[in-house]
């Protein structure tokens, strides 16, 4: 029995020797810790796919308008309104004016709502009178409420985005301008004292009578540079109009042929900041 046993110790001895016991515990122990990957179950992955897509429809946003400046790149979606603007109206006011013009692609449509988003059917004021060649769009609001007034320009049309229209909200305290935006200027009558910021705009309308030729419009006095344009039927813009004035300065003179009689709208633009300018409208049979 101990020469078998002193035997089978020798030939584990010659193993060792020939093959290198320790190489191949430590294959053995490498095996053991990191088996092969057809010895490891592997975990189920869960399966994952995007089931929705999220769109916006018009905009949901808040952006204030600074009284009586212009905020450009307004656009919304066919049948849809864009973002919603803000302009603060303090207690006193005469009135306040909000409009828009320019822009391409669509029909512009104007709603206005004291302390509330308008919509289609919740407004109180709107002006939906533009076309896709015509977007100058104009609500008035005599004695308005103080407090945040809220409007939106809505697209009208079903298949076109409207693109870069431009929006301005303008109000008018008791003390000021003696005819506020689309106040009435009356004929032979002078207005004095007229100030505005560079891109300013002020409105008034002309109601001419039958057998008129011209309507002549003319400022002068003050310092700056305040140009004049006249629209018949919609308030005019630095890019559609039906006349304009060409001089620099405030001394300025803008006569239009009346093609017929009716309501033509005068714009006095601040080309640059004027000060102490007066205007007059007259007719000439």
């Amino acid at each position: 029995m101990k020469r078998l046993a002193w035997k089978a110790l020798a030939a584990a001895w010659l193993t060792c020797v020939l093959t290198g016991c320790g190489a191949e515990l430590e294959q053995g122990s490498e095996a053991a810790a990191d088996p092969t990957p057809e010895a490891v179950e592997q975990a189920p992955v869960a399966s994952v796919s995007i089931t929705d897509t999220y769109t916006l429809a018009g905009c949901t946003s808040t952006s204030p308008l600074t009284n009586n400046s212009p905020t450009y790149g307004v656009s919304a979606p066919p049948g849809d309104f864009s973002c919603d603007y803000t302009l603060y109206v303090p207690s006193g006011a005469a009135s306040v004016t909000f409009n828009t013009y320019g822009g391409s692609g669509s029909t512009a449509h104007l709603y206005v709502k004291h302390e509330a988003v308008p919509t289609l059917s919740s407004y109180d004021c709107k002006g939906t009178l533009g076309s896709p060649s015509n977007n100058n769009q104009s609500c008035t609001v005599n004695s308005p409420a103080a407090g945040t007034w809220h409007v939106r320009v809505y697209n009208a049309g079903s298949s076109q985005t409207l693109n870069n229209a431009t929006l301005r909200g303008n109000y008018v305290t008791g003390g000021g301008n003696p005819n506020p935006p689309t106040g009435v200027l009356t004929l032979g009558q002078t207005v004095s004292g007229l100030s505005g910021a560079k891109d300013s705009v002020r409105y008034w309308r002309v109601t001419v009578p039958s057998g008129q030729n011209f309507l002549t419009v003319r400022t002068t006095g003050g310092t700056g540079d305040s140009d004049v344009y006249v629209s018949r039927d919609v308030q005019p813009t630095t890019s559609t109009y039906e006349n304009k004035s060409n001089n620099g300065g405030t001394t300025e003179s803008c006569a239009t042929y009346v093609i017929s009689p009716g309501t033509y709208y005068v714009m006095m633009h601040g080309h640059a900041a004027y000060s102490g300018v007066s205007i007059t409208a007259t007719l000439e049979p």
